[in-house]
């Protein structure tokens, strides 16, 4: 218990110095950072108004572990500005899948995004996220449309509920190779505009999957901004045993409000996918 409250101490200081710097590059040893038990959902690590920074991360693990249906949030930035996160490991040892038939959520969130104005520019490379509910959450519900040009390149994702989830973030979303391994939705978007994204996917045959691996959705004017979908391209690769309904899920929410999609482009590759579980893994050693 001391050790974690050094470490967590240790690591808000130097992001604390980080902005106070004005930016520069932080860099987290390897090594393993046990964040701490967790029976109600937080924010552990809470960076404010960093702008121009790196924050590199290569062979560091960030480890938390629930103890109840709730998620905790690793790294939590609000207000970023041109920040990018490269590498790392994030694992929630207590992560527990047993609730998702209830669309509940059991385990940490490793990176979560949040802006009160508009910034632009957060970049999150190099990760390898496992067993977890979220890679990346960016809920704007209350502060929509704050924050833009959103990456997140060469990821790993394995046995977690979410891969990318952002909610009416503003234009400019890409997701480049995100891979994931067993991930019930590897990226979900409300009211994205001028989104890339490239996922490639295999589920084993055992895997509870979702009604769709990624989801796109419309709910018209909500909270008073609009939320239509403009300009999304989405390159998907599918191998392994056959567990989602739909791969590409477009939806519209909202029945009491005007709304509308455009300018959708999708392309889904499919490898010989299996529904009794006896798959050979020779498209997933392709992009592994």
């Amino acid at each position: 218990f001391p050790v974690t409250i050094v470490i967590c101490l240790a690591l808000q200081n130097a992001f604390n110095a980080l902005v106070l710097n004005g930016g520069g590059e932080l860099i987290i040893p390897p090594g393993t950072y046990y964040l701490g038990s967790f029976s109600t959902s937080s924010n552990i690590i809470t960076i404010t108004n960093l702008e121009k920074a790196k924050i590199s991360a290569h062979g560091a693990v960030f480890v938390v572990n629930t103890t109840a249906a709730v998620t905790p949030f690793a790294f939590y930035f609000v207000d970023p500005q041109d920040v990018v996160w490269d590498g790392g490991e994030f694992y929630d040892s207590g992560f527990n899948p047993s609730v998702w038939a209830v669309h509940s959520r059991w385990g940490m969130g490793a990176i979560r995004l949040d802006a009160t104005e508009q910034h632009s520019g957060f970049t999150v490379q190099n990760v390898y996220a496992h067993e977890l509910t979220y890679l990346l959450v960016a809920d704007l519900r209350s502060n929509k449309r704050t924050i833009r040009d959103i990456v997140v390149r060469d990821c790993r994702v394995t046995n977690s509920y979410y891969g990318v989830d952002v909610i009416y973030v503003g234009d400019n979303l890409k997701v480049d190779n995100l891979r994931c391994i067993n991930v019930r939705r590897t990226v979900i978007g409300y009211g994205l505009r001028n989104c890339d994204l490239d996922v490639k996917l295999y589920c084993d045959s055992g895997f509870i999957g979702s009604n769709a691996a990624i989801s796109i959705a419309e709910e018209g004017t909500y909270g008073g901004i609009n939320s239509e979908v403009r300009n999304i391209r989405v390159k998907m690769n599918v191998s392994g045993y056959e567990c989602h309904t739909s791969y590409v899920h477009l939806y519209f929410q909202q029945a009491d409000s005007v709304g509308g999609m455009s300018g959708v482009d999708i392309d889904v590759k499919v490898n010989d996918l299996d529904s009794t579980g006896k798959s050979v893994l020779c498209a997933y050693r392709d992009w592994e």
